[in-house]
């Protein structure tokens, strides 16, 4: 008797009348369907807040990257991109706003990231040397401002 007059009680105070929930928009899924197409054509240089400096560029369905300590090190300037050819899978998920995904399957990467053209940010996470031992792999878990956006 005593569980269920507590749970009669929880019933009661979590009981939500149908239609007093908020309402949430809902976005067709045909609205921005699931394509590469979106970022081909686009090259980002972003800086992470730890002050690494990215180069990303989509081109036939493919991501070519490079990285170097900051985007401003003068003494650093081969643009050349040093890993290429990489599939990704990405779709527009708002305006300006895109999920992107790739796997480096050779190297052991995994990597994830909201791209937000709107607020020049990018958010990523993933994982480093998953196949590793505990103390190489690496988390990946950053805030980047995009710097400049160029669209071929």
């Amino acid at each position: 008797m005593k569980n269920t007059s507590i749970a009669i009680l929880l019933a009661a105070l979590f009981y939500v009348p149908v239609g007093m929930a908020e309402e949430v928009e809902r976005i067709p899924l045909d609205v921005f369907p699931e394509r590469q197409e979106p970022l081909n054509g686009k090259t980002i240089l972003y800086e992470f807040t730890d002050g690494w400096g990215f180069y990303l560029k989509f081109e036939n369905n493919t991501l070519s990257y490079q990285w170097r300590r900051s985007l401003q090190d003068p003494d650093n300037k081969d643009l050349g991109f040093k890993a290429g050819n990489i599939p990704y899978r990405a779709r527009q998920i708002g305006q300006n706003l895109y999920q992107l995904y790739w796997h480096e399957k050779e190297l052991h990467d995994t990597i994830s990231m909201i791209i937000d053209l709107d607020s020049m940010r990018i958010y990523a996470s993933g994982i480093m040397n998953y196949d590793k031992d505990a103390d190489e792999i690496h988390e990946v878990f950053y805030t980047g401002v995009i710097n400049q956006l160029i669209e071929e």
